[in-house]
């Protein structure tokens, strides 16, 4: 097991965390955001050491982080997610990088919209944790493209 793939699997733990979290109070805590940042710089940095070229390699982990917050923005505008919902999708678009975090937000985007669907059908009008489907997305881009 490299320290990639385990410090990947920890911090798809954070986003466990924070999807509990969610689901049990409608918060975030900052503290889970920034732990997938510090985490997020610690690839960055492994990635660096493996040979990798260090601007490309911060470039992409900054699209990333740019593509979680420009995704996420609007909705936070509407009232339909929460500042920690925004931190967090945007602090994992850090931690996977370009072009991952694109697999990561249409994961995303795909369960939020079932969960959302759900809840409709059911009819429950209290707003929808979005952290849960933000875990559903994180572990299905780790799944789907592996730890390189």
């Amino acid at each position: 097991m490299t320290m990639e793939y385990a410090l990947g699997c920890l911090l798809l733990l954070v986003t466990a965390a924070a999807a509990l979290r969610d689901w049990r109070q409608r918060r975030i805590p900052n503290i889970l955001p920034l732990l997938l940042m510090a985490g997020g710089a610690l690839l960055l940095l492994l990635r660096f050491a493996s040979g990798e070229a260090p601007a490309q390699s911060a470039v992409q982990a900054l699209a990333g982080l740019g593509l979680g917050a420009l995704v996420s923005l609007p909705g936070y505008g509407l009232g339909v997610m929460g500042a920690g919902d925004v931190k967090l999708l945007a602090s994992i678009g850090w931690v996977l990088s370009w072009p991952a975090a694109v697999v990561f937000l249409l994961l995303w985007a795909v369960a939020f919209a079932l969960w959302c669907t759900v809840a409709l059908i059911t009819r429950e009008r209290t707003r929808q944790p979005v952290a849960p489907s933000v875990l559903l997305g994180h572990a299905g881009a780790v799944i789907a493209l592996g730890w390189q």
